[in-house]
């Protein structure tokens, strides 16, 4: 029943559009998208392989990210090579894709399932090759979302968009004019996922078929 629920959650509404052809979009320039889809680098995949939590529990393959660590002159040879044929075909193994699941309450109480975030343990390698597509991603992702955008972009502050919101009921207030405040509740924002949109909306930003056309992560 649970897996009915977030399934549906990750499909596409019926009359949906992916993207309307008449809105403008911040987008990268040829280099920029360039730099994004380059061949993985040995340099990149170790930094990354050591911001990953060392200690964390085993994933379903059974290592901690600190056997890769440790390991790294032994076993980079094989990691580079999935990385390789990632960055060739665009694609990897599925079976690496398995991961545990584990529904987490988001209150206390919650009976619901809507009121629950599934977590996934994923395997050692789809990880690493998640962070190091984060870590490409993050270079760029100042230029595809605009300034208003205050939180989740590297550089940008949450507490910016706080400030703001206090001065403009401050002036408000202060002003003596009648207005009107509106809050948005998005808490729902990411229990929703419809993939073949994100990878729309990146192409369209002007990214290329490597990081637009991914399929499995």
């Amino acid at each position: 029943m649970w897996w009915g629920h977030f399934k549906s959650c990750t499909q596409k509404k019926k009359g949906g559009a992916l993207v309307s052809t008449g809105c403008s979009f911040m987008g990268l320039d040829s280099s920029e998208a360039k730099g994004s889809e380059n061949p993985f680098s040995k340099e990149e995949v170790y930094v990354a392989l050591s911001d990953l939590g060392k200690d964390k529990a085993p994933r379903p393959d059974g290592f901690i990210m600190a056997f890769w660590l440790f390991w790294w002159d032994v076993v980079k040879v094989e990691i580079m090579a999935f990385f390789r044929e990632f960055h060739e075909r665009g694609r990897f193994v599925k079976s690496l894709n398995a991961t545990f699941l584990v529904l987490v309450p988001k209150k206390r109480g919650a009976e619901d399932l809507k009121n629950f975030k599934p977590i996934s343990l994923v395997r050692s390698l789809y990880k690493l090759l998640v962070k190091v597509l984060t870590n490409r991603i993050k270079k760029v992702m100042g230029k595809v979302i605009s300034e208003p955008q205050n939180a989740f972009v590297e550089g940008r502050q949450i507490l910016d968009a706080v400030l703001i919101a206090s001065e403009a009921m401050d002036s408000r207030l202060k002003s003596n004019q009648r207005g009107v405040m509106c809050k948005l509740d998005i808490e729902k924002a990411y229990d929703h996922v419809f993939w073949k949109f994100l990878l729309a909306m990146l192409k369209k930003m002007g990214f290329g078929e490597g990081l637009s056309g991914v399929s499995l992560l």
